[in-house]
């Protein structure tokens, strides 16, 4: 084991340097000694910067006006001291990986699968646990929270269906919920009708059980059924927490390419964000997917048939170009994708 090391110290503020000697102490306590004098540094007030190919090695150390360090050329002789300090078995590590390229590249092998793991399985279950661990009270403050903010960017306004239409529409709801046997489910749920001025035809979920339908969305469909249909898609997406689950994967993903691209611009930034992109996308596609079956099987089931979610699918298309080209960045899959998986389900496979 090498006792001490030589090289030269600059004081805090200096740029005049000193012969000095490094040595380790018990506890991972270094101990410099300059001009005769000797001081000792615990392990929280020093910091020693990575190897980096040949250049000299440094070490910072913290004092009550400034930081002042140690740098030497005798890297091999760092190295052995650096063996006894818990931060060297990383650096002596990673400077292994550096001369090893086959050991580089089996790392990033690794890291791609990691990734692959925990994008596929590892964060969906993680968001899964975190939606549904989710007090309903957290539900509902974001849910009357999304609707101040929609009126007052006057996406949506008060309904202007007749009484008896939204009778007729609620009537509608209730026979969704039963059909789903969510009468005494955990979530408030909840049907408000709204005039969708910048939103048209839509119909959608919030995580405490607040689904929305917009008039044009009403007077868009042909049959109750269509709007049935919907309607279970939406209670499918209540009851899996698919916003919830969203928004942990949105914020995992970020996070996590955030972390393997790090702390970037321009073109770097964009080559981080269109993965990030895809990923979400497909998280997206996949929970419409899963909404869609929900919807299908129970109209089947019931004796309607998933043929009311398919009309009403092309009828909230008809006026949308389904391009293939941006499927991969849509937040919901192609209306054929959505069909095909309908018709599956009508043929029972």
């Amino acid at each position: 084991m090498v006792a001490e090391v030589e090289g030269e110290f600059y004081e805090v503020g200096s740029s005049r340097k000193v012969a000095a000697k490094l040595s380790l102490l018990a506890f991972e306590e270094l101990e410099l000694c300059v001009a005769g004098e000797r001081r000792a540094y615990q392990k929280a007030r020093y910091i020693v910067e990575p190897p980096l190919g040949s250049l000299p090695r440094v070490v910072h150390f913290k004092e009550d006006d400034g930081d002042c360090r140690f740098e030497t050329s005798d890297t091999a002789g760092f190295r052995e001291l650096e063996r006894n300090l818990s931060s060297g078995k990383l650096w002596s590590g990673v400077a292994w990986l550096e001369g090893h390229w086959k050991g580089t590249v089996a790392s990033v092998v690794l890291l791609a699968f990691f990734c692959f793991g925990f994008f596929q399985w590892g964060l969906p279950a993680l968001a899964k646990k975190v939606a549904h661990d989710m007090p309903q009270s957290w539900r509902v403050s974001m849910t009357d929270q999304s609707i101040a903010s929609m009126k007052r960017f006057d996406y949506i306004a008060e309904s202007d269906l007749s009484s008896e239409e939204q009778l007729r529409v609620q009537d509608i709801f209730s026979d969704a919920l039963a059909m789903a046997g969510l009468q005494d489910s955990e979530y408030d749920y909840e049907l408000r009708l709204f005039a969708g001025k910048a939103i048209g035809a839509n119909a959608f979920a919030f995580p405490s059980g607040l689904v929305v339908a917009t008039d044009e969305f009403v007077q868009l469909c042909e049959t109750d059924e269509q709007i049935k249909a919907v309607f279970l898609h939406e209670l499918a997406h209540v009851e899996e927490q698919h916003g919830i689950r969203g928004l942990v994967q949105r914020g995992g993903v970020f996070i996590v390419f955030s972390i393997l691209v790090g702390d970037a611009s321009s073109v770097i930034s964009l080559a981080e964000g269109i993965p990030a992109m895809v990923m979400n996308s497909q998280y997206s596609q996949r929970f419409e997917m899963e909404s869609d079956t929900f919807a299908a099987e129970l109209l089947q089931e019931s004796g309607i048939g998933a043929e009311a979610m398919e009309e009403i699918l092309i009828l909230l298309h008809k006026d949308v170009p389904d391009l293939p080209v941006a499927t991969f960045l849509s937040t919901h899959p192609s209306l054929q994708e959505r069909v095909d998986n309908l018709r599956e389900i009508q043929a029972g496979e």
